[in-house]
């Protein structure tokens, strides 16, 4: 009979928790009453189950796998989205049932057991719980907290995000469950040594990714006095190179011997040929910084045996580029910095060892696009197999993206054409 009683009280926890999923993510159930009705009693058993027949220190983690399907099937969402939900759930019902307790306890002087073992207490308490869960769900902050954590969580695996959280609701539930053990010392000192260790674990992890992620910020950290600085070296290596290219010819037109003239049309043509011949290809881009950076770039191709094809738009002038402020123009150039490294890294290992650079204007948008053939036909095996530098490097750029709300990040496969499509809106 007590399993019955249980069952009713999980029946209305039930119903407020898939009514909380359904307000913090926004999103209307995907099913028809009925079928939401067998779903709800579905879960309501399961729940049940979980509660009588698993232990107290395994039902946090048993829960979250119940609610990931549920949610899933309910709301139609993505896997990783229906984790976070879950998660979020969970900890919601455990702050409002720890609350409810501190309430009942200290409040009516009832005692836990008469919760645990009175059938009118302890659907009472479901009950309430219910309905705190339901208004809590309403809040704000719990929406914002849900919404930040599915941001948060985009670019990371859903098996690292099933783990962190499984840890996350095991320690929680743990706190509260190990009151029961309190006479036990062994089982608290190793509950408590399996959790230090395991937050070790974590810690460890998390510096790793975090000295591996400022790395490589450093290598593309740059501002824009050092790009204009190097804009105006390149600028006066140009003319000093025009003014050694006049007195070679000088020197040329006082000399008749054979060997010195060939020698002195090797040096023209060698300064023709490479460094003139870059300086004329960027020189198409307006000063501002973007020049200096693909300058750089093209540079080291050259030197590397790889060939670029820089395309500019005769719409994009100096006036054009002064649109655009300063701290976007920095932006914008540590990203690009990172999409040509990337792809400079990927044909490096291909035969056809060229890449495409292309800026052009559109819809109020300076369009940069850099494209370069790749040797996988998936796009998930091309993002898989980046490398931990090319890892870290596109994390820099969702960062820097989600951050400077004029810059738009987008990337397409076009037969065996990889594209990297930067959009920088300008300001009227």
């Amino acid at each position: 009979m007590s399993l019955i009683y249980d069952y009713v009280g999980n029946l209305v926890l039930s119903f407020a928790q898939v009514y909380s999923w359904s307000k913090i993510t926004g999103r209307k159930i995907q099913q028809k009453k009925i079928v939401l009705l067998i779903d709800i009693l579905l879960l309501s058993l399961l729940i049940t189950i979980n509660h009588n027949f698993i232990n107290n220190f395994a039902k946090g983690i048993v829960i979250i796998f119940i609610s990931i399907i549920f949610c899933t099937i309910l709301f139609k969402t993505k896997i990783r989205e229906s984790i976070v939900l879950s998660f979020v759930s969970e900890i919601l019902i455990i702050f409002c049932e720890a609350f409810v307790v501190l309430v009942m306890t200290i409040m009516f002087r009832v005692n836990m057991n008469d919760i645990a073992n009175s059938v009118f207490i302890h659907i009472l308490f479901d009950i309430i719980v219910s309905m705190l869960v339901i208004m809590v769900s309403k809040l704000k902050f719990i929406i914002k907290f849900y919404n930040h954590l599915i941001k948060a969580t985009a670019n990371i695996s859903n098996y690292q995000i099933l783990l962190f959280i499984l840890f996350a609701v095991f320690s929680i539930t743990t706190a509260f469950t190990i009151a029961y053990f309190k006479n036990n010392v062994y089982i608290v000192v190793a509950i408590s040594i399996s959790i230090s260790i395991v937050y070790l674990i974590i810690t460890i992890m998390v510096f790793n990714y975090q000295n591996r992620y400022y790395k490589i910020k450093l290598k593309y950290n740059t501002n824009l006095d050092n790009l204009q600085e190097y804009e105006l070296i390149i600028s006066d290596y140009r003319i000093m190179n025009h003014e050694n290219k006049n007195q070679l010819l000088t020197i040329k037109s006082m000399t008749k011997n054979a060997k010195v003239i060939k020698y002195i049309n090797s040096l023209i043509d060698y300064k023709d040929d490479f460094n003139d011949e870059i300086l004329n290809i960027t020189l198409k881009i307006p000063e501002g910084g973007i020049r200096g950076l693909i300058y750089s770039k093209i540079l080291y191709m050259r030197q590397n045996n790889i060939n670029c094809n820089l395309q500019v738009d005769k719409l994009i002038t100096a006036k054009i580029m002064d649109i655009i402020d300063d701290d976007t123009i920095v932006d914008t150039c540590q990203i690009l910095g990172v999409f040509i490294d990337n792809a400079i890294e990927e044909v490096a290992e291909l035969d056809d060892k060229i890449i495409n650079i292309e800026l052009h204007l559109s819809d109020d948008s300076l369009i940069i696009t850099i494209s370069n053939p790749f040797k996988y036909k998936d796009i998930g095996n091309l993002k898989s197999t980046k490398g931990i530098n090319r890892g870290y490097g596109l994390q820099l750029v969702k960062r820097v993206v989600e951050y400077n709300k004029r810059i738009i990040n987008e990337r397409e496969i076009s037969k065996d054409l990889y594209k990297q499509k930067l959009v920088v809106k300008l300001k009227k």
